[in-house]
Parts: structure tokens; C-alpha cells; sequence
């Protein structure tokens, strides 16, 4: 069994493991003669991960806290407000 069916199988990932299993799509791609399924399995997998990647960067994003000039710790949506 090929690394990226087995991490398939966990519900959630980390962005760490996210990127470590596009990698591993991306250098099984790169190294193997896939057949077209396959390859389209791959490609399929790799998306999904690259859009739940990009929506854990934005939350994160979201949380990012600013320190203002005076040292005060402020949420960005305290800031907004």
C-alpha cells in the first residue's frame, strides 16, 4: 500500500502532513509510469489536499494576533472593530 492510500484514510491532517502528502503525490507522479486512473486518482487527491491546505492557512490567518505599538497582544477582529 502507497503512502498516499494510507493517509487517505485519516480523517484530518495537519498542514504538515498535508504537505507531506502532496509531496509524496508529487514525486509519485513524477516516478512512476501511472496508468491514467491512477494518475487521475493522484491528481484528484492532490487538489483536495491543496484546497483543505489553503482553507487551514486562511483560519490560521484569521488568528493571526497583532502587537500593537503599545505591546498590548490584540486579535486582528478586535483591531477591525
Amino acid at each position: 500500500m502507497k503512502i498516499t492510500e494510507v493517509k487517505e484514510e485519516k480523517a484530518e491532517l495537519t498542514l504538515e502532513e498535508s504537505f507531506g502528502e502532496l509531496d509524496a503525490i508529487l514525486g509519485e507522479m513524477e516516478q512512476t509510469d501511472l496508468p491514467l486512473e491512477d494518475a487521475f486518482a493522484l491528481y484528484e487527491r492532490g487538489m483536495r489536499l491543496l484546497v483543505s491546505c489553503k482553507d487551514k492557512i486562511a483560519a490560521i490567518e484569521q488568528r493571526i494576533e497583532m502587537i500593537s505599538a503599545d505591546g498590548v497582544i490584540e486579535d486582528i477582529e478586535e483591531m477591525e472593530e
